[in-house]
């Protein structure tokens, strides 16, 4: 009984965390993605696809950072609700309407369609000249960077902006 007791008690202890990611510099999101764009959300949808849920995000882009991408994109991410169900993906990140973002992209299915670099990595949310992933329930191991790179963290929009377009 005493034994159940101590193993109940540690892992009580221990914070439960959603998602474990490796630390990655802007530069190298950037270098791993084919576009980073700053735009608005203007439209979410979730839907099922192969028994998992999936939200596709429409954001319109008002500044095109890094490669090519055409006036308005379709993010997928994990999880979302549909119906009166819902998924929720550790890592993944959450976009809300209206919502001002930077996003590193990956080219996925389809023209237009994207996914983020880097899941909840490769979101970041502008607030003024302020830019913040949200790396709630997500557990960030540490990696050395390069000389010279900032990780994934609350920056300013400058900032963020100048390393991205100077990275190589």
């Amino acid at each position: 009984m005493r034994n159940w007791l101590v193993a109940l008690g540690v892992l009580l202890a221990v914070p439960a965390l959603g998602a474990v990611a490796v630390q990655q510099s802007v530069e190298s999101l950037a270098r791993g993605s084919d576009a980073v764009v700053r735009g608005t959300v203007t439209k979410r949808s979730a839907h099922w696809e192969g028994g998992r849920i999936f939200t596709d995000v429409e954001v319109q882009v008002a500044e095109v950072w890094r490669g090519r991408t055409p006036a308005k994109v379709t993010v997928s991410v994990p999880g979302g609700e549909v119906g009166k169900l819902g998924q929720w993906v550790p890592g993944a990140p959450s976009f809300a309407d209206a919502e001002d973002v930077a996003l590193f992209l990956t080219r996925g299915a389809g023209a237009g369609r994207y996914g983020v670099t880097g899941l909840a990595l490769g979101k970041f949310s502008l607030a003024g000249q302020t830019a913040k992933p949200n790396l709630a329930g997500m557990e960030t191991l540490a990696q050395p960077l390069a000389a010279g790179e900032r990780g994934a963290e609350p920056m300013p929009l400058a900032e963020l902006r100048r390393r991205v377009k100077e990275a190589r």
